[in-house]
């Protein structure tokens, strides 16, 4: 679901049916990230979990772990650091 970020142009929507065992704790979602040149402040999206069975509906899983915020950092043209005095002159008393 877009926030800050935005399908297509931000990320790939994935539309995927997620079946686990019972034994299996954790599953991997692959949701691929659009990589361009420009700098943009870190955008953000959720993912989230819905019954593939209720197709009627629109409602999430119950539970607080059904919804999860995906924040995309932005990495083109890192920051500088620098000093406010480059040049510091000291005596050898």
């Amino acid at each position: 679901m877009n926030d800050t970020a935005t399908a297509p142009k931000d990320y790939t929507h994935v539309d995927q049916i997620a079946t686990m065992s019972k034994k299996q704790t954790e599953m991997k979602i692959h949701i691929p990230i659009v990589d361009d040149e420009q700098w943009n402040p870190d955008l953000e999206f959720w993912v989230e979990l819905y019954n593939p069975e209720q197709t009627d509906t629109n409602d999430r899983l119950p539970g607080v772990d059904t919804r999860c915020k995906v924040t995309i950092l932005d990495e083109d043209f890192p920051g500088t650091i620098g000093f406010a005095i480059t040049e510091i002159r000291v005596s050898s008393n």
